[in-house]
């Protein structure tokens, strides 16, 4: 079996990112200076898709984290 090599695919602009996984695993959710939180799956037959873009913050993301589901971001004026 052939493997191929993908060009890369970035989350963010230039700057800090923050990171937080599901508890399944099943899906992956990035924070940047950019003030956007971007949600990938990393399931092996969906992560080809286009991640999913949250544009709620209007600074830079600072804290990120996965709760029953559901994203819960903060950024340089709160949450």
């Amino acid at each position: 079996m052939t493997q191929s090599i993908t060009s890369p695919r970035y989350a963010h602009a230039e700057g800090y990112t923050a990171l937080a996984f599901g508890k399944s695993g099943q899906f992956v959710c990035t924070g940047g200076s950019d003030s956007l939180v971007r949600v990938f799956y990393a399931s092996k037959a969906e992560r080809d898709q286009e991640a999913i873009t949250l544009e709620q913050h209007s600074d830079n993301v600072l804290s990120l984290a996965v709760s029953r589901g559901k994203v819960i971001s903060g950024d340089e004026e709160g949450m």
